[in-house]
């Protein structure tokens, strides 16, 4: 295939590098730094390129959308997360009715992930014996501190809901019941805190507890402390908080059925422990009728590369799968992003009070 990627920042010089790793071409598109072009329109004829990726900042998004359908009205595109700000979703739902041979899809890593695929698939098993959800704790925390200060990973637009919250949402997707999660993503966020969580009690539905910290917040430490190989890490779960400048992303996700089985999948539960740490992740599951010790499953996978190969691929043949621009999702985060807005204000005015 030869792709095209717009924007080659800490993102996008990536996924250039993730596409050239396994054979494939990649002409590179920015204003701002070296590549081969500055801008779309300079790109060669539509016919040369298989699909674009466009990983820009957020902002500039529908912008860079509108010029690829204006070179090629049938082009595969996927767009880095967020798909556009937040007042774009009108605009961008009508460019893409506009372009109807046109195939666009946000980039969605963890619907593509082998570990949230087993994890998946685990959950099902447990779920049908018959064995409903009782509740779903997810949270995904790192100190970005130092990112922002780069100027790194700053959104915007979306706040703290930009960062983490897309993902948190797929590992939702993957092991919720599409009908809970339909009902969820169309409601308003339940209770949320500035630093951000989110407790979601919905009649019919499993309790749900979200946490998403980006300056090193730890939520539910103990949850996720049985999958983690790392002496640093339970030292770092164990205090609560992610220092300034660590590497640490404490990421989980934890399914607690009515028997009381769990099932734990933790991400980079190596950390600092193995060369290649990103990229194993571990999944226990425990039977309180069985024995004591956690059943386990390790999973290792380049999940960044295989979503993003995996998507290209869909897209070059014309299928996005069910995800498209998931416009719900997009909706529902918005929503998070006033809620914890206000929750900020509503804490300085209780400060300054």
């Amino acid at each position: 295939m030869r792709i095209a990627v717009a924007g080659i920042g800490a993102i996008g010089s990536r996924h250039v590098e993730n596409i050239r790793e396994v054979g494939h071409q990649a002409v590179t598109v920015d204003c701002a730094r070296p590549a081969d072009y500055a801008h779309v329109g300079q790109v060669a004829s539509p016919g040369d390129l298989d699909a674009w990726v466009v990983a820009t900042p957020t902002e500039t998004h529908l912008s860079v959308v509108e010029q690829i359908l204006r070179r090629d009205g049938g082009a595969r595109v996927l767009v880095e997360k967020p798909v556009c700000s937040p007042r774009d979703l009108a605009s961008l739902t009508r460019v893409v009715a506009n372009h109807p041979h046109a195939r666009i899809t946000v980039n969605d890593i963890y619907a593509h992930s082998a570990a949230v695929r087993k994890f998946a698939e685990v959950v099902r098993e447990i779920r049908e014996k018959p064995d409903p959800i009782r509740k779903v704790s997810v949270e995904f925390t790192k100190n970005r501190c130092r990112d922002v200060s780069l100027g790194r990973f700053v959104d915007t637009q979306y706040g703290e809901a930009g960062y983490e919250w897309f993902h948190i949402l797929s590992v939702l997707r993957a092991v919720l019941p599409s009908a809970d999660y339909d009902v969820l993503v169309r409601s308003a966020p339940g209770f949320v805190t500035p630093d951000v969580s989110v407790d979601v009690m919905l009649p019919g539905l499993p309790d749900i507890e979200l946490h998403a910290s980006t300056v090193g917040r730890i939520r539910f430490g103990k949850l996720g402390e049985p999958a983690l190989r790392s002496p640093l890490a339970l030292e770092h779960t164990a205090e609560g908080f992610i220092p300034f400048g660590s590497e640490f992303r404490y990421r989980f996700a934890r399914v607690e059925f009515a028997s009381g089985r769990e099932a734990l999948l933790a991400f980079e539960p190596y950390f600092g422990e193995a060369k290649d740490y990103r990229n194993t992740h571990l999944i226990n599951v425990r039977d309180p009728l069985g024995p004591p010790e956690w059943r386990s499953y390790t999973i290792t996978s380049n999940q960044l590369r295989e979503g993003l190969l995996v998507q290209l691929h869909n897209l070059v043949r014309g299928y996005d799968g069910p995800q498209g621009i998931r416009l719900p999702e997009h909706r529902y985060l918005t929503a998070l992003a006033e809620r914890v807005r206000d929750s900020h204000q509503h804490t300085r005015r209780a400060i300054h009070a």
